[in-house]
């Protein structure tokens, strides 16, 4: 850019400058009278710079190394401004904040510095991301700490975003720090509990006429003595007593008299009523009273607990009495509620069998299949994508066609027992994660819900595909490269951590001159950092010339295979079965 003739700043504030502003203009009294029109957005940066005295530098800060002085405008109805032409002179006081503005800034770098928070480059109005200090990324080196400085540096918020960590705090330039991890951590006072003893609270074994009253109720006189049921006079009566206990010593007791009123021990602690059972147990069971906590034991189930409080006060009129499904139906009967239980549904991850009937209709439509157009609705043609990629599934299953249409020529059509056997080895074999709303998930959002598949299916295997689809909203003082690089190390470490395979599917960028032939893992668009991090690198190409070969065709070209054991770098061949979906191995000539 050529050099621009250096003249004072007020010189420069011609009002061509700020062309087609709109009533919302601010203006600044000047001690001649004079008023100088300014847009109503914010300096976005503001530093000390001296030009050399024959010319001065106009540069974007975020190009640019370079320091200079500008400001922003924004708005639909200003055009860009044209050169700087000097029309007359605008009288505009000493900016008497100067010296200030200086001393606030070094204020801040002093109090940032001895906060042990230290940045080659602070971008104040901005947020910038770092290592903590305190924590300092733990073993990963995470650049989990961001920073933000206020515009005019009187102010400074930072925070760790490692759960380990989380220390965060501000400063003020020219008022107090808070730091939320300085010094010792204030904890709240440990409230001291009650402890009391079986003798304290006149307990006594159980008499033959509430053994018989559980009896009743299918609950065995061993299963009462096991949990230690005991009873006690209160209230001019004799009442139930449930001792709560940890490692054997008891440390509450909930009781409840023939009126079905419950009280417990003032002042003890509330833990979970047979807690002792489940401290080797990988699955437990939370029921909502003590005698449902019995039942469950009758029904040959140890693994369970009961909430100290009970069920809430107002229940749905559907659910039993307390006798509930033991009394009534017996063990073998409460087994199978057990045993068919539905699990929690994590909102975003789904089984094939949530799908079924819209699989099913697919099957048994009449619907032109070869030509399909959008509803108009996101979310009813995500149901369409989810039947299409189980028609695809089955049909590379089976072996069949899932439908009578032209592409399965005359091959038979799977019939309605093998596509049921499909749909089950559907259901057992994959789990879905769908975003349900409109925008586009992000990775972490991905990985979240990856992790409950693994909890609870034991999930093995992550298809992200493709990687277009995902949100890629970064920070603006991050670089697209900088951003892949953080991406992959979080999918990294996520299939390290939980033993699982991450199959990455990302499509490369638009190739100039391309000439037909395969992409090289290069070519991803983002960043290189797809070839430097992964593991092993696959390039799935097919032909799309007929002159260059044949158009069915796959070609699978191994570029990259950090584990020598996993493999070596190589081509391979295929060729599609557009009928039933397969890929035979070729032998290339």
């Amino acid at each position: 850019m050529p050099a621009i003739p250096h003249r004072p700043l007020q010189t420069l504030l011609h009002s061509n400058l700020l062309m087609a502003l709109s009533k919302n203009q601010l203006l600044f009294k000047c001690p001649a009278g004079t008023t100088i029109p300014t847009y109503p957005f914010r300096l976005l940066r503001r530093l000390s710079f001296a030009p050399h005295p024959d010319q001065c530098l106009i540069k974007n800060s975020r190009n640019s190394s370079s320091k200079a002085l500008f400001f922003a405008m924004k708005s639909s109805r200003v055009q860009s401004p044209g050169p700087l032409v000097p029309a007359r002179t605008v009288h505009v006081a000493p900016v008497e904040e100067d010296t200030s503005f200086a001393k606030r800034v070094a204020m801040m770098k002093l109090k940032l510095e001895q906060a042990e928070i230290r940045c080659a480059s602070f971008e104040p109005g901005q947020y910038s991301s770092m290592i903590c200090p305190k924590c300092e990324g733990g073993t990963s080196k995470e650049r989990s700490f961001s920073l933000f400085i206020r515009e005019d540096w009187g102010l400074a918020m930072w925070s760790c975003f490692r759960a380990k960590c989380g220390w965060s705090g501000s400063i003020e330039a020219s008022g107090k720090n808070k730091d939320n991890r300085v010094g010792p951590i204030q904890t709240s006072k440990v409230k001291e509990h009650r402890v009391i003893t079986e003798a304290d609270l006149l307990l006594e074994p159980l008499s033959d006429e509430l053994v018989e009253y559980f009896s009743a109720r299918k609950i065995s006189a061993e299963t009462l003595r096991r949990n230690a049921v005991m009873q006690r006079r209160a209230h001019g009566q004799v009442v139930i007593a449930f001792t709560y206990r940890r490692n054997g010593a008891l440390v509450s007791c909930k009781y409840r008299d023939v009126n079905k009123n419950f009280w417990q021990e003032r002042g003890t602690e509330k833990i979970f009523y047979g807690i002792d059972d489940v401290k080797r147990a990988s699955d437990i069971i939370i029921v909502e009273g003590e005698i449902d906590k019995l039942s469950m034991e009758e029904a040959g189930y140890l693994n369970c607990v009961s909430v100290p409080d009970g069920a809430p006060s107002q229940v749905a009129k559907e659910i039993p009495n307390e006798g509930q499904v033991l009394m009534h139906l017996g063990p073998d009967a409460l087994k199978e509620v057990i045993a068919k239980a539905e699990l929690y549904p994590i909102r975003g991850l789904f089984t094939f069998s949530d799908f079924f009937n819209d699989i099913d209709t697919y099957y048994s439509g009449n619907l032109d299949h070869d030509h399909v157009v959008s509803t108009g609705w996101s979310g009813v043609d995500e149901f369409y994508k989810v039947r299409e990629h189980a028609r695809k599934l089955l049909e590379k299953h089976i072996k069949k066609p899932f439908l009578n249409s032209r592409y399965a020529e005359s091959a038979e059509r799977m019939t309605v027992e093998e596509l049921e056997k499909g749909k089950e080895w559907l259901n057992d074999t994959f789990h879905l994660i769908r975003c349900d709303d409109d925008c586009l998930p992000s990775i972490q959002w991905v990985l979240t819900l990856a992790k409950a598949a693994v909890m609870r299916y034991g999930v093995r295997g992550l298809v992200i595909d493709p990687y277009n689809e995902l949100d890629h909203q970064r920070p603006s003082n991050q670089t697209e490269t900088e951003y892949v690089s953080q991406m992959l190390t979080k999918i990294k470490r996520f299939a390290h951590h939980h033993s699982c395979h991450v199959w990455f599917v990302a499509h490369p960028k638009q190739l100039q001159h391309w000439g037909g032939g395969p992409p090289n893992m290069y070519d991803i668009s983002g960043s290189a950092h797809f070839i430097n991090k992964c593991d092993n690198g696959i390039v799935i190409h097919r032909n799309r010339d007929e002159k260059v070969g044949p158009i069915d065709r796959v070609q699978v070209h191994v570029r990259k295979v950090r584990n020598k054991v996993a493999g070596g770098i190589g081509d391979a061949f295929l060729s599609y079965d557009r009928v039933t979906g397969e890929f035979l191995d070729v032998k290339e000539e």
